[in-house]
């Protein structure tokens, strides 16, 4: 989740690329929408920390209610002052990234995350 058209069409290519099946989202409510009504398995949420209207915090919030298990990918161009510290558990990258970076930090957090159903 990213509001920037660009860099969410490029990251959404780069994983397509590598096998990875996509649910794109253009602001935080209509990826709290897809969370809530996806009927299949979502693997990870990668989503911008600083976003107009919802926040990526409240994003991950949302989603997680909805998903308690989803892993996550932080991602954000600012500094710590917006809060992306916000839980040192969860991956974050820091933007602008290389694609290998970005597939590093995503395969880490699936490699990371609890089994399906456990």
């Amino acid at each position: 989740m990213d509001d920037e058209t660009g860099l969410r069409k490029y990251v959404r290519e780069l994983l397509d690329a590598q096998g990875y099946t996509t649910l794109d989202a253009s602001n935080g409510t209509d990826a709290v929408l897809i969370a809530e009504h996806y009927k299949g398995r979502i693997d990870l949420l990668l989503t911008d920390i600083v976003l107009p209207g919802m926040s990526g915090v409240e994003i991950i919030q949302n989603v997680r209610e909805l998903r308690p298990n989803i892993p996550v990918v932080r991602m954000s161009g600012y500094t710590d002052r917006f809060g992306i510290n916000m839980d040192a558990d969860t991956p974050y990258i820091q933007k602008p990234f290389s694609e290998a970076q970005l597939l590093r930090c995503v395969r880490a957090a699936l490699e990371s995350a609890p089994e399906p159903g456990s």
